[in-house]
């Protein structure tokens, strides 16, 4: 290459790098700076059946407890930042508490019967949650997402027609726990949004430790199916 076609091909880059570098200077990054903020949150929470097994020692077959709660309550809080305008990470903490209504006992024969309980589930979860806001408009924004976790189940269940099965277990276990859900924040000021929203929770199930009610028959501890819920709530977040 000759001296002329050189210094040309040098004047050439020198120009495109400096064009180059002054349209980098006008792009906005892509990620803003971490937006944080706290959450409050509460609201009603369905609880369905639980579906519980257990046995007798020298009996042959399967025993279900099948337990009915009715309609509760779910109170929360979280923390979390903005990795970008549109998505959201936070650590949450629950309570949801469901009274137990009825039982349904199948025995090992398949003889059912349903019976009034007493008793609760009190459901305390640790959840790291993900969202993704769809920037409808700056107020108003539709949201999806989930998160995982673990809940600690303290489930106190009896009969309340048979004084020796009272309670048939009360102990607290800890179990995996997620769940997904969508909603609406409505930026109402600056730095407070509301929110409504629903949830839906599961939590693999737990197995609950069998109280001694009978001193004939030794009953094993009950194997509880996933626990599922559906939360309605609203709540109210104020940015940091």
């Amino acid at each position: 290459m000759g001296k002329k076609h050189l210094l040309m091909a040098t004047a050439a880059g020198a120009m495109a790098l400096g064009m180059a570098s002054a349209h980098a200077a006008d792009v906005e990054p892509v990620v803003e700076p971490a937006g944080w903020y706290v959450s409050l949150f509460g609201g009603a929470s369905w609880l369905d059946d639980v579906n519980t097994h257990y046995t007798f020692d020298g009996i042959t077959g399967t025993y279900q407890a099948d337990v009915e709660t009715d309609v509760g309550f779910i109170v929360g809080g979280a923390i979390g930042t903005h990795l970008t305008d549109d998505l959201r990470v936070e650590f949450e903490v629950a309570y949801s508490e469901n009274d137990v209504d009825k039982i349904q006992y199948t025995n090992a024969s398949n003889f059912e019967d349903t019976y009034d309980g007493n008793g609760k589930f009190g459901i305390l979860t640790f959840m790291a949650n993900i969202w993704y806001d769809v920037p409808l408009s700056e107020e108003l924004k539709p949201y999806v997402g989930g998160g995982a976790g673990i809940a600690v189940v303290d489930g106190d269940v009896g009969y309340d027609d048979f004084d020796d099965y009272d309670p048939i277990f009360d102990n607290s276990e800890v179990a995996f726990a997620f769940q997904v859900g969508a909603g609406l924040r409505w930026q109402v000021w600056e730095n407070v949004t509301l929110d409504v929203g629903y949830r839906l929770r599961g939590i693999d199930g737990p197995t609950f430790d069998a109280k001694e009610t009978d001193p004939n028959f030794d009953a094993s501890d009950y194997d509880t199916q996933w626990m599922w819920s559906h939360n309605v709530i609203a709540g109210v977040s104020f940015g940091l």
